[in-house]
């Protein structure tokens, strides 16, 4: 984890941590989606921001795993 690239103090990200940041969204909005059931409404943008927050606050520490990523953003929910 302490070889990757930093998010820096500019809040820029390279190209690599970027798609894993993404995948990581996608695959926590996903489950939060399959948990609630196909009758559901849409996640709320309160939920997708709290969402991301979480998971660029992980990969700003340092975090590259997607599954962590997404793992801490569902903790987050408490919902893993």
């Amino acid at each position: 984890m302490h070889n990757q690239p930093q998010i820096n103090t500019l809040n820029t990200v390279n190209f690599a941590a970027f798609r894993t940041i993404r995948v990581a969204f996608d695959d926590a909005v996903r489950e939060v989606e399959v948990r609630r059931g196909a009758d559901a409404r849409p996640l709320s943008n309160d939920t997708l921001a709290k969402i991301a927050r979480q998971i660029v606050e992980l990969a700003k520490h340092g975090e590259r795993d997607a599954i962590r990523l997404r793992t801490g953003a569902l903790s987050s929910l408490h919902i893993c």
